[in-house]
């Protein structure tokens, strides 16, 4: 009898048995859910995943898909900057490069950017989070936004958006693009500066340049016309 007992536990000791390992994991689980929540919040997700694109960062050249005439169009520069939180560090050759690499990146749209002025303005970072929440009243008293060009807003991050690589203000022609990236950052301002060009996102093809937080390139043949197609209404 005691033999039986220990080869075929009762279901009481079964459920003994079975409770405290049940109970360690859903420990475990909260403890993740705590500890990922941490670094969200902290700011560490920054530190570990987006990074800043290394000068010299080459993007090779896209063929051009029609051979069409060149559309050129023309980019308002807006750097933020401060000794803050938010404030920019790029500098003029870390612009160029970025544009030069969003420009080879369109060539498949046979469409052309370029810098129409460049300005660095000094913002506090309280200024630099009303940008994000109030897009529009910010933009709109800007002494620097122009109407009839892109305009870029550079910043460090996008404040409250920790995990957004970069945003498209469309209807002010309007594109953020933080310094620290998870991808190529002339990738993010090309793929930002699709949906000002009336591109939504593709759900399905990894490959394509407006595949959502993908570090991709390629545009589709009627992507390049509605692309051109709204470019040709600046």
């Amino acid at each position: 009898m005691d033999n039986n007992k220990e080869m075929y536990p009762t279901e009481i000791e079964d459920l003994e048995d079975y409770e405290p390992a049940k109970s360690r994991r859903v420990y475990r689980v909260i403890g993740f859910l705590i500890i990922a929540g941490l670094i969200y919040i902290t700011g560490v997700e920054q530190a570990l995943f987006f990074r800043k694109t290394p000068l010299g960062t080459p993007q090779q050249e896209a063929e051009s898909l029609l051979n069409a005439e060149t559309i050129i169009v023309s980019l308002n520069i807006i750097v933020f900057r401060n000794n803050g939180n938010f404030g920019s560090g790029r500098t003029q050759d870390d612009i160029a490069q970025i544009v030069s690499n969003a420009s080879d990146i369109w060539n498949q749209a046979d469409i052309d950017f370029q810098i129409k002025q460049t300005v660095f303005i000094d913002v506090s970072d309280d200024e630099i989070r009303s940008f994000f929440e109030n897009p529009r009243d910010f933009v709109l008293a800007l002494n620097e936004y122009d109407p009839e060009a892109i305009n870029i807003f550079f910043s460090k991050s996008l404040v409250d958006l920790p995990d957004v690589t970069g945003i498209a203000f469309v209807g002010l022609r309007a594109v953020a693009v933080p310094d620290l990236t998870t991808v190529y950052d002339f990738r993010v301002l090309a793929h930002e500066i699709g949906h000002i060009l009336g591109l939504g996102h593709s759900d399905l093809d990894k490959s394509s340049l407006m595949y959502k937080n993908a570090n991709s390139f390629d545009i589709t043949e009627e992507e390049v016309l509605t692309a051109r197609d709204t470019a040709l209404k600046f």
